[in-house]
């Protein structure tokens, strides 16, 4: 002992590192190391290894060290064969950790001196770079082709198949919602796992309020056992067991602030080479963002094809599935119809634009409800709509028609269902053309006819009608009363509810507008006549009327108060007619006798 201690210089006990000697033992060729006897170890290995100096110096390394890597015998025949110092590292099993070792030859042959340290936090410091570098790069990946020229459907199960190789799971899947309903979009699945796809499907979003609760506390979902939702969530348990779903993290995704959907993992396993709960936060971030330009798009394709006020197709979304649908069916009838409301500038003219566009809405769900997915159905232009009937035959396309114009249709006025009517003009393919804008110029011809001869009803083009441009009027009830020189008003004969004041008899009265007119008069003609003169001018009309004199055209004199409360002396020129829609009416022209105020 004291011939091995020769070699040891003293100081070395106080080196705050561990230090060992070694001799080494060889095979009988010498050609490996076969072991080593510990001839010195410094006061920092007694303490590493909880043992007192002469527990150690003397036994076999492999006897302290059982479970040493083979490693350490390759470098230790090097040192000694080749005498140079050797640098290493390896996992010591014995000690729990990594250690950083060095040897290097003594003078005296066949021994050699090793120094070791623990490397395990650097280790974990290099591990957690490469987990991160790995993880970052999967990252890049998705962020690449989520921002790629890539079709939106494509790109997006690209994605699910990337996530799917990365994270060891069961399922990866993109659940969408509008705000009411959930809908699986896109899902990787592996291998002999039933995809959920088909399952997930129109479920209401209420469904999932126990995942919209956890939300409100933290940024993300996690449930570690699906167990746990018995007794809390009996639907969700349901959902997900009957998918074999036993844990599940899940990450939302946000559009300007609007949930739009979730992305959920299935029955993970943890991974130590990657961090999937970042790949899948980050993901979600980029996959809210191309989802939520998808449903841009979206918005503005069905904004460019659809009508904003009814829903129905517009002229241009129409005329595209129009053109896709024939280019389909040559070979087949259908039927090209237009139609309109009957007087529905009146309408506008009457109510207000408000109402009419109540009236549009009425006739566009009328129409849904009548044809629906049987047809193409489209506002193609002010209260022209116009009907695709898919599969009809000549023989029952008149009593379809015939039968929808003599339903009653009504709007809604202020309350009161008002009626209404259509007219209706159609064309059949190939007999009445073959091409398309030949069948819409002769179903348009037809409703023209229509509308010239009776209104309220339907008929098919044949070679009699008119066929080109329609020359029509073009002046309005409105363009009319606002310009013909006096004041106009028009009441219902029954009821004396008002139903229309032109703007000369606005400012008679001394009113601003129509509405400050109407309330002034309290909707009635009786507003209109002087009290003091209200029950002489109601008799003298009605005598009139029952009189038969003149065609129903006299007139009655009476005194009106304005609004700032002027008297004036007026000749009232009445015409009663009778209206289909409104029945009896009276139109009236209300002149000023003696020009002046009094």
């Amino acid at each position: 002992m004291k011939d091995i201690l020769r070699y040891i210089p003293n100081f070395y006990n106080d080196i705050p590192i561990a230090y060992v000697v070694y001799k080494v033992e060889y095979n009988a060729k010498k050609t490996m190391v076969k072991d080593a006897i510990i001839s010195y170890v410094n006061d920092d290995v007694c303490k590493i290894l909880g043992k007192e100096q002469e527990e150690i110096v003397g036994k076999s390394f492999q006897e302290i060290f059982p479970n040493v890597d083979d490693i350490w015998k390759d470098d230790l025949y090097k040192c000694l064969y080749k005498k140079e110092r050797r640098h290493n590292f390896t996992y010591a099993l014995d000690l729990g950790y990594w250690i950083a070792y060095a040897i290097a030859p003594n003078e005296e042959e066949g021994y050699c001196s090793c120094v070791f340290f623990n490397i395990d936090e650097e280790n974990k410091k290099s591990e957690e770079l490469k987990k991160a570098f790995m993880t970052d790069n999967i990252i890049i990946r998705i962020a690449k082709l989520l921002n790629s020229d890539i079709p939106y459907n494509t790109a997006m199960n690209q994605v699910m198949k990337e996530l799917g190789k990365a994270i060891d799971s069961d399922r990866i899947y993109v659940l969408e919602t509008d705000g009411i309903k959930v809908d699986n979009a896109f899902e990787y699945t592996k291998d002999g796992v039933y995809p959920s796809i088909n399952t997930l499907k129109n479920i209401p979003l209420s469904a999932f309020r126990t995942w919209l609760d956890i939300l409100e506390d933290r940024p993300f979902i996690e449930i570690n056992d699906v167990e746990s939702l018995i007794g809390k969530d009996l639907y969700l348990y349901d959902l997900l067991n009957n998918l074999n779903v036993s844990r599940l993290f899940a990450y939302p995704l946000y559009n300007e602030g609007k949930l739009i959907g979730f992305l959920v993992v299935d029955n993970y396993i943890e991974d130590t080479e990657i961090d999937a709960e970042k790949i899948i936060e980050d993901a979600s971030h980029f996959i809210s963002s191309r989802v939520g330009n998808h449903v841009l798009v979206k918005r503005l394709e069905k904004a460019s094809k659809y009508d904003a006020l009814t829903g129905l197709l517009n002229r241009f979304g129409f005329n595209e599935k129009l053109a896709e649908f024939y280019e389909k069916n040559k070979d087949s009838n259908f039927i090209y119809a237009v139609m309109d409301i009957d007087d529905f500038k009146t309408i506008n003219d009457l109510y207000g634009h408000p109402v009419g566009d109540i009236a549009l809405k009425a006739f566009a769900k009328s129409l849904t409800r009548e044809f629906g997915a049987k047809a193409i159905i489209g506002r193609t232009g002010g209260d022209e709509f116009c009907l695709i009937l898919k599969d009809n035959s000549k023989k029952n396309v008149e009593d379809i028609l015939n039968s929808f114009v003599a339903k009653e249709k009504t709007y809604s006025n202020n309350g009161l269902k008002t009626p209404y009517t259509i007219s209706l003009g159609y064309t059949i393919y190939p007999f009445d053309g073959k091409k398309l804008v030949d069948l819409y110029s002769k179903a348009d011809s037809a409703l023209y006819y229509v509308k010239f001869h009776s209104k309220n009803g339907c008929d098919r083009y044949n070679a009699t009608m008119m066929l080109g441009e329609r020359q029509r009027i073009g002046f309005s009830m409105k363009e009319i009363t606002g310009n013909v020189p006096g004041v106009i008003f028009i009441y219902e004969a029954k009821s004396e509810r008002m139903l229309y004041a032109n703007l000369d008899c606005i400012r008679m009265f001394d009113c601003k507008d129509i509405d400050e007119f109407m309330e002034y008069v309290d909707y009635k003609f009786k507003g209109v006549v002087h009290p003091s003169d209200y029950e002489r001018v109601d008799k003298e009309i009605w005598e009139q009327i029952h009189s038969g004199k003149t065609e129903n055209r006299d007139y009655v004199r009476y005194k009106i108060i304005t609004k700032t409360g002027r008297i004036k002396h007026v000749r009232d020129f009445g015409r009663l007619v009778h209206d289909d829609r409104y029945g009896d009416i009276f139109y009236v022209l209300l002149v000023n006798e003696e020009g002046n105020d009094l």
